[in-house]
């Protein structure tokens, strides 16, 4: 989510570009931008400033800035007479910082509205009467100014700043989305005044699409009661009203959780989903010390079957008397994805002792599931019970290999796997499950470093490519290819719809890159990564860390892919820090295994991958 002064700067771009009138950039003069000026007179410098070469309208900037009154009748020349109004701009800016409030007041009056937004915006950057300024454009005409005037209260603290963002308020007409979100962040940090001032000057707040619209985007518990009323308005089709109930995770406190609570109530034609919204939306602390409110989400639990929506609800409240389930639900479940997150969540809320009866226990294959489960889940808990059963020599071998392959799942347990051959901890026969273990780590170091456990040397690493030029005049089997691809490429690549969904899918490949740039790709895939393909380690709160890609990412959720196609939903409270990687997810050296033939052959393939 951008900074809000971000998001200022980029409504103000949206403002100047999709006006598309007087502030587009024209066709440079390249003659023109040559040309040579006087920089020491005001006439000269003034002509300069009119130039499109940046580094000209610098100097003639700097000139006239330091000429003082000297520029001054020169600079009212051009903005009083200058037929090119973003010309007359220039010279009006340059006035309001050196003069202040009259040039300022001159601009406000302007029939371009393109310089009224200039006048205002100087108001606020040399800090000259902006309310004054704002209360002079609060009715205009055009909604683009009015914006820029909801923008300009953005975390001001006058006494007068609540009713004149009312005002504007009262002019959204439930169409305008960049007018919305300008007054929601004028009102940042102030939504209290800046709310109830708008329900004093409106008759009904949640009367229309327009009053709507304020009240799903305000972040105060003020809007709550209105938030509630919408949420709950059965006139209304549910698809509709679901953006209410998502607004209320912008809200904190105990009105809205009494607001939620008391939905539970409620007699709503679709009143079962109604309950799961609202359980959804409540906070777990208040779930957890209100009777009534955790006698209904258990109830709701009690209701759902064993799926991703039972896994989201249990994750978000933890509440213990639900482990027995989630073992059970890890332990039994056919799909990866949920068995992890069931086994995590167990572990989050002290379900440990569970996990260690069933690998205690006199059930081989349900020792072994539970040892499964906690391979891709990274946290130190699991790490250590991973760690524990690798390690105890009265364990069977099967479960101690087990073990030992699922540690190297996660991004800290192939760091752990590593410390522990470094440290020669791990017993000979079972050092081959450690590297089988992280043979798909996309850190190249890691998978070299523990194959060097094995006590053998990849021949295949020391091998000398072919120059590029020679690599491409090279003629490749595509039907090989293929099998190339499946065995090589396939884990994280999409072909017309075969292969697994984490890379950029490549059922047109060919059309875009040369033989050259297939060959680049796969010998230096750090040499360029694609947009959304970028890596990023995610590391968490309970001291576990994830590495993939981002797929999306919300206020509340992020949803990362792994290689393999695997991907798992974190909640944006959970994680404690985000670091974008330098390297390609795309592991370097994958062609080490190939011969030269192949190599070409796997590039011939990609080529015949083009455009229908």
């Amino acid at each position: 989510m951008p900074l809000p002064e971000q998001i200022i700067h980029l409504l103000h771009q949206a403002g100047d570009l999709n006006r598309g009138r007087v502030f587009r950039v024209a066709p440079p003069n390249v003659a023109y931008m040559v040309k040579k000026y006087d920089y020491a007179t005001p006439e000269g410098a003034v002509l300069a400033l009119q130039n499109p070469n940046l580094s000209v309208r610098y100097k003639a900037w700097t000139a006239l800035s330091g000429m003082g009154d000297k520029a001054i009748p020169a600079l009212e020349n051009l903005c009083n007479y200058g037929e090119n109004d973003r010309m007359r701009a220039r010279a009006l800016w340059i006035l309001a910082k050196m003069k202040g409030e009259k040039y300022i007041a001159l601009g406000l009056k302007e029939v371009n509205p393109d310089l009224r937004i200039m006048a205002l915006r100087a108001a606020k950057e040399f800090n000259i009467n902006l309310i004054g300024s704002v209360k002079q454009l609060i009715n205009d005409p055009d909604p683009q100014v009015r914006r820029e005037c909801a923008l300009a209260l953005h975390h001001n603290t006058s006494p007068e700043a609540p009713e004149l963002w009312a005002k504007l308020a009262a002019q959204h007409n439930g169409k305008d989305r960049w007018y919305l979100e300008a007054l929601g962040i004028g009102a940042d940090h102030q939504w209290d005044a800046f709310f109830t001032a708008w329900t004093k000057l409106v008759k009904n707040p949640t009367e229309g699409l327009a009053n709507r619209d304020i009240v799903w985007r305000a972040r105060t518990e003020v809007a709550v009661p209105f938030l509630a009323s919408l949420a709950t308005e059965s006139s209304t089709d549910l698809s509709q009203r679901l953006r209410y109930f998502r607004a209320f995770d912008f809200n904190a406190g105990k009105t809205k959780s009494e607001a939620l609570l008391a939905m539970l109530k409620g007699a709503d034609s679709k009143q079962d989903e109604i309950n799961k919204l609202a359980l959804r939306h409540l906070d777990p602390d208040f779930v957890k010390t209100n009777t009534e409110a955790k006698q209904a989400l258990t109830t709701l639990l009690a209701s759902l079957p064993d799926n991703r929506e039972y896994l989201d609800l249990a994750g978000k409240y933890q509440l213990v008397e639900q482990n027995a389930r989630l073992f059970k639900y890890a332990t039994t479940t056919d799909k990866w994805n949920e068995a992890r997150d069931a086994a995590n969540v167990l572990l989050k809320q002290d379900g440990a002792p569970l996990l260690w009866t069933a690998i205690n226990g006199k059930d081989e294959s349900l020792a072994q599931k539970t040892v499964g489960v906690l391979r891709n889940i990274g946290s130190k808990p699991s790490l250590e019970i991973l760690e524990k059963v690798a390690l105890d020599k009265k364990r069977s071998q099967v479960l101690r290999a087990e073990a030992t392959r699922s540690l190297g799942g996660s991004s800290n347990g192939e760091d752990k796997v590593l410390a522990l051959l470094k440290a020669g901890k791990i017993a000979k026969e079972y050092i081959p499950a450690a590297v089988e273990g992280v043979s798909k780590a996309w850190r190249r170091s890691v998978r070299a470093e523990a194959a060097s456990y094995l006590g053998q040397t990849q021949t295949a690493s020391n091998k000398k490519m072919p120059p590029l030029a020679e690599l491409v005049a090279m003629n490749g089997n595509p039907k090989n290819g293929i099998q190339l691809f499946q065995q090589n490429c396939g884990i994280c690549h999409q072909v017309n719809g075969e292969g697994m969904d984490f890379g950029p899918k490549l059922s047109e490949i060919g059309s875009k890159l040369p033989k050259e740039g297939q060959y680049l790709a796969i010998l230096h895939p750090d040499a360029g990564i694609s947009f959304g393909y970028e890596g990023w380690e995610v590391s968490l709160k309970d001291g576990s860390s994830l590495v993939g890609i981002i797929a999306s990412k919300t206020e509340t959720d992020i949803l990362m892919k792994f290689p393999g196609g695997t991907s798992q939903n974190i909640k944006t409270r959970d994680v404690k820090s985000m670091k974008q990687m330098a390297n390609s997810m795309m592991p370097t050296g994958l062609h080490e295994n190939m011969s030269t033939q192949d190599l070409a052959d796997l590039v011939e393939y990609l080529m015949t991958l083009k455009k229908k």
